[in-house]
């Protein structure tokens, strides 16, 4: 199992992003895969039946090249510089960058493999891997986990458990993440159950008893409210690291129209990291 991370946004949320991936994989006991994608130099020449026009493209596509070199070797210096800050060994370490779709390579490293890794900002619509991002999660149908922009404990973790199977499969993906941490927390808001989730299943207390026989220690705790307010606050008020929580569980035309906790989370630019499943 290794811990996978994209970088290729800025350097605040790049470097951000690679101090919690290498405390995770120390806490996991495992490797670190890091790399970057940017698109094809190529693909900013536009051919016309004009020698003019096919020139100046060529020459977009060089400063592209450029420009993509430098954002390699500014890339390199920060991993590198990340790996001794946290006292990461660097055999059980290694960069690699590509050049193709995001979406695509992001989609193959998360078939297999550990926990995958995303800055945060790829939760805004306006950010370069969103659109990468949203395939993983909404298309491919695979867990994904936007790391903190700052710094956060590892301490406790906190799952959002509503009986959904969203849900579920944001517990089962993510679950060697989850025991990377010390303590669990179950939280519920009772009033967010829906009809198609209640019953016994849904029960916080079914949930704490499987956790239990994977060698958990939880504790259950409920909340009111906005769902995204409540767990962000619950997560400041515990000091957690990581909310794990299933994604979209009512269409996401309904949630960008009339709001939603998922997109409530991921309109949240602090706190703790994010760990999802749709």
């Amino acid at each position: 199992m290794t811990v996978k991370l994209i970088i290729n946004t800025n350097e605040a949320a790049e470097k951000a992003a690679l101090s919690y991936a290498a405390r995770i994989a120390k806490r996991m006991h495992t490797d670190l895969f890091v790399f970057s994608v940017m698109p094809r130099p190529e693909t900013a020449v536009v051919y016309t039946g004009m020698d003019g026009a096919v020139a100046m493209s060529y020459g977009a596509a060089e400063a592209s090249r450029e420009a993509q070199e430098a954002r390699r070797q500014a890339i390199d210096a920060l991993f590198a510089a990340s790996l001794e800050s946290e006292d990461f060994p660097k055999a059980s370490a290694r960069l690699e960058h590509f050049t193709d779709f995001a979406a695509y390579q992001i989609v193959r490293e998360a078939i297999v493999g550990g926990p995958l890794l995303i800055p945060r900002s790829a939760g805004n619509e306006d950010q370069e891997l969103a659109y990468a991002f949203k395939r993983v999660l909404m298309e491919a149908r695979l867990p994904v986990v936007l790391a903190p922009m700052g710094d956060v404990s590892l301490n406790t973790a906190v799952i959002a458990w509503d009986g959904s199977a969203e849900a579920s499969r944001a517990i089962r993906f993510h679950l060697d993440l989850i025991k990377a941490h010390d303590r669990v927390i179950i939280a519920q808001n009772p009033d967010d159950i829906s009809s198609v989730n209640a019953g016994a299943h849904s029960d916080p207390a079914e949930l704490q008893a499987w956790l239990k026989a994977c060698q958990l220690p939880t504790e259950i705790v409920t909340f009111g409210g906005k769902i995204a307010d409540g767990l962000q606050g619950l997560a400041e008020k515990e000091g957690a690291g990581l909310i794990v929580s299933g994604a979209y569980g009512h269409s996401r035309i309904g949630e960008f129209l009339f709001g939603g906790a998922t997109r409530g989370l991921l309109k949240s630019e602090t706190g703790p990291a994010l760990a999802l499943a749709h």
